[in-house]
C-alpha cells in the first residue's frame, strides 16, 4: 500500500507550486529524501517541473509514461486542502522542509 505525499515550495508571491508522490511518503521515506537531496529554491523549482512522482527519485513520466506537471496553489491553506489523499505534505518554506500529517 502506497504511502501518499504532496511536495511544494512557497514561491516569493505567496503561491505553492507542487506535485504529488505516490510511494514512500512518510517522513523518513520522502521527508528524509527531500531534507538530503533538496536544499535550495532554484533546485527544488527544477525538480517540481519534472511534475508528479512514483517515489521521491522517480518521476510519473519515467515509471508510468504520464505527463502530470506541477500544480499552483494560491496559498499555503490551499496547499493544505488540494485533494491529492495525501496522507503527508511538505513544503520548502522559509529555507527548510516543513512536514504536515494530514487527517486520516
Amino acid at each position: 500500500m502506497a504511502t501518499r505525499s504532496r511536495i511544494g515550495i512557497l514561491q516569493t508571491d505567496g503561491k505553492v507550486k507542487s506535485v504529488y508522490c505516490h510511494h514512500d511518503g512518510y517522513p523518513l521515506g520522502v521527508g528524509s529524501w527531500l531534507k538530503e537531496n533538496l536544499t535550495e529554491s532554484k533546485t527544488i523549482h527544477e525538480y517540481l517541473d519534472e511534475g508528479d512522482r512514483t517515489t521521491a527519485e522517480l518521476s510519473y513520466k519515467e515509471w508510468r509514461g504520464e505527463d502530470c506537471p506541477a500544480i499552483m496553489s494560491e496559498s499555503i491553506s490551499d496547499f493544505k486542502r488540494i485533494n491529492s489523499d495525501a496522507e503527508w505534505m511538505y513544503l520548502f518554506i522559509n529555507g527548510g522542509w516543513e512536514s504536515f500529517k494530514m487527517g486520516y
